[in-house]
């Protein structure tokens, strides 16, 4: 970088007005190493039947979050909490670690009523929302880290979420 431009691309990310096209290609060609090298199909990334790309993992975001030195801050914007009902949306906020600056959000939600959590107890009941109570709160939380991971990192030509 030149110019007096301010930049950290040392660790990964501009902090300049604009990329110039050869910005672009390192860092398009960094997360293609990282994905080669060091992230593993079915832990980083997976393939979900029917879709083109590679489904972005919690364990490959927080990868790319180390590659591209990200510390990213949540925030709980919304809950819900009934008797019969847990749900949480969660926001993301990419910081760069060196810098401070921000670099990306992403907002994920999941509740109690996802096929996946309703649940039958041995006696056939539905188990209780409250009995997910932190796994919900924690997929919401991984659902925002992909999506401020992927828009933070451009790498959404790469994974989807």
């Amino acid at each position: 970088m030149t110019n007096g431009a301010v930049a950290v691309y040392e660790s990964g990310v501009i902090a300049k007005p604009e990329l110039d096209v050869t910005d672009v290609v390192a860092h398009v060609k960094n997360i293609q190493g990282v994905m080669s090298t060091v992230m593993h199909k079915g832990e980083h990334y997976g393939i979900i039947p029917g879709t083109q790309k590679p489904t972005l993992l919690q364990p490959g975001a927080q990868k790319l979050c180390l590659t591209f030195r990200l510390d990213p801050q949540d925030e709980v914007i919304q809950s819900t909490e009934t008797d019969d009902l847990i749900a949480f949306t969660v926001r993301t906020t990419l910081y760069h670690i060196a810098s401070g600056q921000r670099i990306a959000s992403g907002v994920g939600s999941c509740n109690s009523r996802e096929k996946r959590y309703i649940r039958r107890d041995k006696d056939g009941s539905i188990q209780r929302a409250w009995d997910l109570h932190n796994t919900i709160l924690k997929m919401a939380s991984k659902r925002a880290l992909v999506a401020a991971v992927l828009r933070g990192t451009a790498a959404s030509d790469i994974f989807t979420q």
